[in-house]
């Protein structure tokens, strides 16, 4: 009878046949591919040592997914490879995990990370600030649209007010909602002009809208002639945002030298003024629109060796996130504000 192999022997013996599989696939397509020796003798030295390295130390030859998630982020550290799997994404992704790794109607990355927490992140951040205005006060939504917002407000006397011209379809250009209901405004008109009192309003919110105004300037000017004296506005705007809800739509965004000049010179003082997201968060929500955008505007669906590219960056992303030390300052989701009226 043989003795039993050690847990090294077994090891050893699961990773020589891991590297034989996947050497044999690796070189039937590479070889077809590549006609100039050395640069196939490279490729295939290349993967095989990125498997030496993931078999190592293991008791059990590794799954496809662990293989995928530590194998192929390896591949794009060498800009050889990088070059080769530009040319190549497909070929080279079925080669290492099989015809069958991935269904293309597989959802390619996490829906969390990098890149998701825009709205949820704003939406949170003007729950606090609501929930901090004294029961009570009376408070002007300027540019509500459908009122999302009324359920942070039960403990005010909340009024609404837009312009209720904007219908779902707008021109149909850019990104539109489809349905859009502004049944429940209060005051429909213009928000430069809104037929109340000067100091009418212990409150003011008014959430992503300026970007929506031809000139948001006066409508700024409003909103300090409509706030008592100490009345607080809570604002908030994009950075930097696509075409939406067009043709309401005159401006992309605004940083903080915007806000800055504007409120202090209509007699408000900022106490403040936070970024929604970073440089990184902003780049990883752009790039998990590319699907939908190619679909749109290409008439293409990126396949799945393509989406699973985008996954690799959007993990490249993650850790930026995480280690950024301000890049706010160049690019960010919006800008959130809280002024006092002096």
């Amino acid at each position: 009878m043989t003795a039993d192999k050690s847990p090294v022997e077994r090891t050893r013996s699961l990773g020589s046949r891991l590297r034989r599989s996947v050497a044999k696939r690796t070189n039937a397509v590479i070889g077809k591919l590549v006609s100039t020796p050395p640069v196939r003798a490279y490729l295939t030295a290349r993967l095989g040592l990125l498997t030496d390295f993931v078999v190592a130390d293991r008791a059990e030859a590794p799954t496809a997914g662990a293989m995928r998630d530590e194998v192929l982020p390896r591949l794009f550290a060498d800009r050889e490879v990088r070059d080769f799997l530009a040319r190549h994404p497909e070929t080279v992704f079925r080669t290492l995990w099989g015809t069958n790794a991935r269904s293309e109607t597989t959802p390619p990355f996490s829906s969390e990370g990098a890149g998701t927490g825009n709205a949820a992140f704003r939406e949170a951040w003007l729950e606090r600030k609501l929930a901090a205005v004294p029961a009570g006060s009376r408070l002007l939504d300027a540019g509500a649209g459908e009122c999302q917002f009324r359920r942070f407000c039960s403990h005010l006397e909340y009024v609404s007010q837009d312009l209720a011209e904007y219908d779902g379809a707008g021109d149909d250009r850019g990104l539109q909602t489809g349905q859009w209901d502004t049944s429940r405004i209060d005051i429909k008109c213009d928000i430069t002009s809104i037929p109340e009192p000067d100091a009418s309003f212990d409150a003011i919110l008014c959430t992503e809208v300026l970007e929506h105004l031809p000139d948001p300037v006066p409508a700024l000017r409003e909103m300090a002639r409509l706030l008592k004296p100490g009345g607080v506005l809570i604002l908030t705007a994009p950075f930097c945002s696509l075409t939406h809800f067009a043709p309401y739509h005159y401006a992309t965004g605004f940083n903080r030298y915007f806000y800055e000049h504007h409120l202090g010179a209509f007699g408000m003082k900022i106490e403040e003024m936070a970024e929604n997201g970073n440089y990184f968060d902003y780049v990883a929500q752009e790039l998990r629109r590319v699907p939908s955008m190619a679909e749109t505007y290409c008439g293409t669906t990126l396949t799945a060796a393509e989406q699973w590219m985008i996954g690799l960056n959007l993990q490249i992303l993650d850790g930026l996130v995480a280690k950024d030390r301000g890049s706010a300052e160049v690019l960010t989701f919006g800008m959130q504000v809280v002024a006092r009226r002096l």
